[in-house]
C-alpha cells in the first residue's frame, strides 16, 4: 500500500470533526516498541521475557511550507506549537485504518541549500494511547 492519499487531521476540541491538513508531505512512523522485561524462573534454561510498556518515540510529520497569507495551514500549525497545548490528531491511511491520539506539537524548519525546499516538521509529544481502528 502506498502512503499516497493518507490524511492527518487535527481537532483542538474534545469532540467534533477533524480538519485535514492538505500540505502534509511525509508521514511519521506510528506504533511502539514494548520494553522487554526479563522474568526468568530459576529452573529455566533460557531467559524468558514479558512485554512492558511501549515507547512510541518521536512522531514527526513533514509539511509543505506555505506561509504567505493569514490563516494558512503553516500559520495554524505554528500557532498550535506556540500554544504548547495538547491537540487531538487522526491519521487515516487509504485503506481506512485510523490512528487517533492526543499530542502536543512542537516545530522545526527544515531547509537545505540552493534549489531545495523549506519544510515545516511538526514533532508530536504523545499525551495518550494510540487508538487503532479499521475500516468496516
Amino acid at each position: 500500500m502506498l502512503a499516497n492519499g493518507a490524511k492527518l487531521g487535527y481537532n483542538t476540541e474534545t469532540a467534533g470533526a477533524y480538519t485535514d491538513l492538505k500540505t502534509l508531505k511525509e508521514l511519521s512512523v506510528i506504533g511502539s516498541d514494548p520494553e522487554l522485561i526479563e522474568n526468568t524462573p530459576i529452573a529455566a534454561k533460557n531467559k524468558q521475557y514479558e512485554l512492558g510498556v511501549g515507547d512510541a518515540g518521536d512522531l514527526e510529520f513533514k509539511f509543505k511550507w506555505e506561509n504567505t497569507k493569514e490563516g494558512s495551514e503553516t500559520r495554524k500549525l505554528l500557532e498550535m506549537c506556540a500554544a504548547a497545548k495538547p491537540v487531538f490528531w487522526q491519521l487515516t491511511l487509504i485503506d481506512g485504518t485510523k490512528y487517533t491520539f492526543s499530542a502536543t506539537p512542537s516545530r522545526k524548519v527544515e531547509a537545505g541549500a540552493i534549489n531545495s525546499v523549506v519544510d515545516l516538521v511538526i514533532k508530536l509529544a504523545l499525551n495518550s494511547d494510540l487508538v487503532e481502528s479499521f475500516a468496516e
